[in-house]
């Protein structure tokens, strides 16, 4: 997802020239070209940085950084859904909900890298038990997981953004319902075991499919045990219907709807209007392209 190759001088040209020009039109080529230039979910610092000058260095820091890793990120969530094997990808789902908070130095590549060694001791084990009972599998990843690693839910601080944010959630171990049950099924799927995600209302679990075997869990509370009968009996005690359609695999576009969703209701609650506005601009661009389909 590179763009054509942009030497630094002529990013710092165009920064300079995007920064000056009044013409919408003009500004509107200029940061096209600015944006194909970044990877697709990088942000712009580390192009802002090839820049030689100091100055002009640190005058796109201070006045232009801000604005240009928005309009990155907003570049990047449109790419994901016009672009097909983005759109079905969770990873790169959570990965662009990731981009939302203030790393700089995050990538698609470090972050399939860190899924990747968290994976590696995994792998190993279940190949140790790889003709054993389906049971047998299940609780290698939940005792790996959530006992030896101690991925929880962070009950603390349940709200914190950083719950959301996939890439934090790897470092600290804490996350929200969503998150883990995305780790979980991002990490049992790279050692070979089929992991769905379950969009329930009100809350998010995972089901393991092996053979004729199914089971849900819930990676939210250290890998805890489900039957269909304990889902239904946490809608009913919320006065919500039961209905086959929550039990659905969660594509990669529902996820990041419910990410989002979750983000918004914090800084709504929160009162910061600045950051749920420009949530609630991301989010319009998933619900026009749903409403496209």
């Amino acid at each position: 997802m590179k763009g054509e190759g942009v030497d630094s001088k002529e990013i710092g040209y165009l920064l300079d020239f995007y920064n000056e020009v009044e013409d919408d039109s003009i500004r509107s080529q200029i940061m096209d070209r600015l944006l194909d230039s970044i990877p697709f979910g990088h942000h712009p610092q580390p192009l802002i940085e090839t820049i030689e000058d100091p100055h002009r260095r640190c005058q796109l820091r201070l006045h232009s950084m801000e604005d240009l890793n928005e309009q990155k990120r907003i570049h990047d969530l449109k790419t994901f859904v016009a672009t097909e094997s983005l759109r079905n990808d969770i990873e790169a789902a959570v990965f662009v909900i990731s981009r939302l908070s203030d790393s700089q130095t995050i990538t698609p590549e470090g972050f399939a890298h860190d899924l990747d060694r968290l994976a590696e001791p995994l792998t190993e084990r279940l190949h140790r038990v790889a003709r054993g009972r389906p049971e047998e599998k299940l609780d290698t990843l939940i005792d790996y997981l959530f006992f030896e690693k101690g991925y929880r839910g962070n009950t603390e601080n349940y709200y914190d953004p950083e719950n959301s944010y996939l890439t934090s959630v790897l470092k600290t171990g804490l996350g929200i319902p969503v998150s883990l049950s995305i780790l979980t099924l991002l990490v049992g799927r790279r050692a070979g075991l089929s992991i769905e995600g379950i969009n329930l209302p009100g809350h998010f679990i995972v089901r393991f499919v092996d053979g004729n075997y199914s089971t849900y869990f819930d990676p939210f509370n250290e890998g805890s045990l489900l039957t269909e009968e304990d889902c239904v009996r946490f809608m009913l005690r919320q006065g919500i219907t039961p209905a086959p359609d929550y039990f659905v695999p969660a594509d990669a576009l529902t996820i990041m709807k419910r990410m989002y969703r979750n983000l918004m209701n914090h800084y709504s609650s929160c009162g910061d209007t600045k950051k749920e506005e420009t949530l609630n601009r991301h989010f319009a661009i998933l619900q026009n392209h749903s409403l496209s389909r």
